[in-house]
């Protein structure tokens, strides 16, 4: 019944995680749409995909130009029937297994104009298959997501001028040259590098100090084990005032004392994450609700030496604040620490 109501509708997104397939009914909805409007489509994480139908769907809405299929098992035939999606601008393909890195090249070498790809949880995808990409689409590409699990170089990124959104998971192969590489993006706004094992505190001071990154608003280094207080200092000095998300997690060299900095300096932040840091005690929280106002989320779960008190005092003064205690659970308002 809605869906008969949608006569207009551009982009259909079903969604099922838990042993879901796609149903007659849902195929049947699915192919009334009329394959001029349709732009674009999600079918997420389905564990039981009829791939003819996949397929057939696939082939109906060829003017596609946004496409995800993310958890999915895709065979040759999908590969294949994607690849036709020329106009396809956006493609999610995130957690499919049995992705292989020729299967990344036939994707996107017929696209026409590629804005965003994304292929994180894809192991097993090497620096050919992105530097391949890269030399398709520097031009376009706007925003990338990869699993860094096997990928050594990307130095080619710098090539990828209107990069808005960079996020690399399990970044722990790669080194302080693609820090280099990065700072010539100037349209960074998003840059996601978790794991980053192998990044050296001076490289990442240079990062956020000396490179051409202007509009940065969410910054994740979670578990890149050189982030200390200066890299923190520096990161809150060119960018605290637009800083809406930050995750530091598991960063275990930042003490009080980059935390203080990050209060004082960080006045716009939405999210903040310290999750798994053992050094901070947290007396500076106290001064959340005068200098960081619009803060909601504040993770602070396996942190071991944070003062309870502190945190229920802040919820106290700011209701509209989320705050994640040492167990993973929410700190309440007038609450015994």
């Amino acid at each position: 019944m809605l869906f008969n109501r949608a006569t207009m509708l551009k982009h259909l997104t079903v969604v099922i995680r838990s042993g879901g397939r796609l149903t007659p009914d849902c195929l049947s909805n699915i192919f009334s749409r009329d394959p001029a409007l349709l732009t674009g489509l999600t079918l997420s994480f389905f564990e039981s995909v009829d791939l003819l139908c996949l397929n057939s769907i696939i082939h109906r809405f060829s003017s596609l130009n946004s496409l995800s299929i993310s958890g999915c098992v895709l065979n040759e035939d999908i590969i294949e029937a994607i690849g036709q999606l020329s106009n396809v601008n956006a493609l999610d393909i995130s957690h499919c297994t049995h992705v292989t890195e020729g299967d990344i090249i036939a994707l996107v070498k017929d696209i026409r104009s590629l804005r965003s790809l994304n292929i994180d949880g894809i192991t097993l995808i090497t620096d050919r298959s992105i530097e391949f990409v890269v030399s398709m689409h520097s031009r376009t590409l706007e925003h990338l997501y990869l699993d860094g699990d096997d990928l050594t170089d990307l130095t080619y990124i710098s090539q990828c001028s209107r990069l808005r959104t960079l996020s690399i998971s399990f970044a722990e192969g790669l080194s302080d040259s693609l820090l280099s590489n990065i700072m010539k993006l100037s349209n960074i706004e998003v840059l996601r590098l978790r794991k980053g094992k192998c990044f050296t505190a001076s490289a990442l001071k240079d990062l956020f100090e000396s490179g051409e990154m202007k509009n940065l608003v969410h910054l994740n280094l979670a578990e890149c084990m050189y982030v200390n207080n200066e890299v923190v200092k520096s990161i809150c000095l060119r960018f605290g005032r637009f800083l809406c998300t930050l995750d530091l997690s598991w960063c275990s060299e930042v003490t009080d004392k980059g935390l203080e900095t990050v209060v004082s300096s960080c006045r716009a932040l939405y999210e903040l994450k310290f999750t798994g840091i053992d050094l901070i005690v947290g007396s500076s929280f106290r001064n959340i609700p005068d200098t960081m106002p619009f803060l909601r989320i504040l993770d602070l779960e396996r942190c071991s030496n944070i003062d309870d008190s502190i945190l229920v005092e802040v919820v106290g003064k700011m209701p509209s604040i989320s705050i994640v205690d040492y167990y993973g659970k929410l700190i309440r308002a007038g609450a015994k620490s």
